[in-house]
């Protein structure tokens, strides 16, 4: 009897899958997806994020996530590197609506782009948190809908 080689989608199903969220900015909407992320689906996959450009965490995130209960202080803004594009079997690009984001995706990895809908004042140094919540709870229901997508998957 022949044996069969595994492919890899087998090898995918035995290991967790690999999300990277790249975004312009490795500070705002990647770290929000990423804190979801390990929040509402421990252990459910490997998740990472990176930025073309590398800036700061924005602390008016920190404390929007803070106020839904999802700590992410320990958190660090980084480059996207050619390691993370090929560990990846989904590279999740997240800008503001309009935004061209160009990231060299490897075949072996499927992309998404996620376009956010830009809160008023973002850009005001004198804004609060608040003008990330809306940001932070369209990132949070796609979010929850990818984990869910992949609880459905493993039932099936």
């Amino acid at each position: 009897m022949a044996e069969i080689a595994p492919d890899k989608d087998s090898a995918l199903l035995r290991r967790k899958p690999r999300v990277l969220f790249v975004g312009q900015h490795d500070g705002t909407y990647t770290q929000i997806a990423l804190g979801y992320m390990k929040a509402l689906g421990p252990g459910m996959l490997e998740a990472e994020s990176g930025g073309i450009q590398s800036n700061a965490i924005d602390p008016r995130i920190t404390r929007s996530m803070s106020e839904d209960g999802v700590d992410i202080r320990r958190h660090h803004a980084s480059l996207v590197t050619g390691e993370q594009l090929r560990w990846a079997d989904l590279v999740i690009v997240i800008g503001s609506m309009g935004e061209d984001i160009r990231v060299a995706v490897p075949r072996s990895a499927h992309q998404k782009r996620w376009s956010i809908r830009r809160g008023l004042g973002q850009n005001s140094p004198d804004a609060g948190p608040e003008v990330y919540n809306p940001c932070r709870d369209e990132i949070k229901r796609r979010v929850q809908g990818m984990l869910q997508a992949i609880r459905l998957f493993k039932v099936a």
